[in-house]
């Protein structure tokens, strides 16, 4: 019953990862990345983020403090161009990271976090609703993390 109730309010399920209903989100991170605007920006990224349900799932926004995230996809072009929602198939998993297919920017920016400072992030899903994650910035393992 309470491993029930606990997964239904998105608190954490799993070191580092979060589950509400069968969507998974593990080991949500950001880096510190070029914005659009050449200024400091946060690339919230996770390793993986993976829809169980029986049912397309669809990320519609995401905010830190008042600053709504950015969702965007990669073009063909190899450019970033905002969307509206972020669509996760039924079993579809996903990385979400700057380099990425799609990825997620706060920007802009009133102060620049350090390594190590957590945010917290509410994404809204369509169907699995609200759902706040702390995310730990790291520094980019790849080279490709810095890249806007």
């Amino acid at each position: 019953m309470t491993a029930t109730l606990l997964a239904a309010v998105g608190v954490p399920a799993f070191a580092h990862g979060y589950k509400q209903g069968e969507l998974y989100l593990a080991h949500p991170h950001g880096h510190i990345v070029v914005g659009a605007d050449g200024r400091p920006a946060v690339g919230v990224h996770f390793a993986a983020v993976r829809n169980g349900e029986a049912h397309t799932e669809r990320l519609l926004s995401a905010r830190y403090r008042n600053v709504p995230l950015r969702l965007q996809r990669r073009g063909d072009d190899g450019r970033y161009a905002d969307v509206e929602a972020l669509s996760f198939s039924s079993g579809e998993r996903l990385v979400l990271r700057n380099g990425g297919p799609m990825r997620l920017l706060i920007e802009p920016l009133s102060v620049v976090p350090a390594l190590g400072d957590q945010l917290k992030v509410i994404l809204a899903f369509e169907k699995a609703g609200a759902i706040e994650v702390d995310v730990r910035i790291e520094k980019p393992k790849e080279s490709g993390d810095a890249k806007p």
